[in-house]
Order: structure tokens, then sequence, then C-alpha cells
């Protein structure tokens, strides 16, 4: 019996586990000794072995160039040296991938101003539609009377933030307004910050 996802994400970790089950011979009462083990050659997991083997926590491996899959087996040993093997193949998704601000209109105004904002673009794994991108939009400035107004339409955002009122001798300098983006394919996340 074997647990382990159809995908992961980069930068994520996912649990793996198999379960051993005997057969009729009379090796079925004995000790077994259980690994996972990556069978891509460079290896494409960090596996990190828990309990007795049979379960692990894995993640991308930080190589030199991502592929769209890998490979990972679940290992058995008896006490005889007897052993087996079962290969899984798990796609790998990488992240979305943000582009540039075209646009921050105006770049800088009074508090209650509503700021319009583009982004370029977001890219996706190969294979993956970005229509299928869901995109999350929000900002915050230091001194707010409340969260900002956000309204958002994929690439394009508006937010109008409300600033506190102070006195002329308090002012020091304008606030920064703070952006950050979440966006998510295939259950795989990033976010983008900008101020």
């Amino acid at each position: 019996n074997t647990n382990l996802p159809e995908s992961i994400c980069i930068g994520s970790t996912v649990n793996v586990s198999s379960s051993f089950v005997p057969g009729s011979g009379n090796g079925s009462g004995q000790q077994m000794d259980y690994t996972w083990t990556n069978a891509d050659d460079p290896g494409v997991f960090d596996i990190q072995l828990v309990q007795n083997g049979s379960i692990a926590t894995i993640g991308v491996a930080d190589v030199h160039s991502i592929p769209d899959e890998g490979n990972i087996q679940f290992n058995i040993t008896d006490t005889k040296g007897c052993t087996a093997q079962e290969t899984f193949t798990i796609t790998i998704i990488e992240l979305p991938e943000f582009g540039e601000l075209t646009s921050v209109t105006p770049a800088a105004a009074c508090s209650g101003t509503t700021f319009e904002i583009e982004l370029d673009e977001v890219t996706v794994d190969d294979g993956l539609d970005p229509a299928d991108l869901e995109y999350v939009w929000g900002a915050s400035i230091n001194t707010q009377m409340g969260d900002p107004t956000v309204a958002a339409n994929g690439l394009s955002v508006t937010v109008t933030p409300l600033i506190s009122e102070v006195a002329f001798q308090d002012f020091v300098a304008p606030e920064t307004l703070d952006l950050t983006l979440t966006a998510t394919i295939a259950g795989c996340s990033n976010t983008a910050n900008w101020n």
C-alpha cells in the first residue's frame, strides 16, 4: 500500500509512505529494512527517512536543471539479504514567475487617491495553461487608517490607500505603499512583493 502524490511543487515538501504486504512464505514474520532512494542520477529529490524508513519526507533537490518529473524508489531488504524495489514517478511543477510592473499611475499621490498598477506577465511551468492562474493581490501602508481598497483583474490592480492625518510639524516623509501578489496554479503558489 503506497501513498505518494502525483506531483510536487518546487520549494515544498511532501510525505511518501509504503507498507509491506507479506507473502505466504515462511518469511512473513521477519524484520524488514525499508528505504526510499532516488532512482535518477543525479538524484532529483532530497529525501529524509522517518520512523523505520517506510515513510520519508521529500522535496525537490537544488539541481542545475530541473526535470519535468523525477523517479523515487522504495526498497525492502529482509534478514537474508533479499531485496525488492518499486519505482514511482512524480511530476515536478515549477512555481509561477513574475514579470515586471510596467505601469504605476500615479507614481505618488495623496491619501485617498487610487493607484493603477499593471504587471506585464506571470509565466508558468511548461504544460500548464496561464489562464488557470489564480491571483490574490494585497496592499498595505505603515500608517494606514484601514486596509487599502484593492480591486484586481488578473494582471491589473487598483489600490486606494488612506493614511492617518498628522500635524504639519510631525510630517517626516511620504509613506510607501507595499504591494503583494500571490499567483497559484496546480496547487503551487509564489508571492512577489513590491514597495
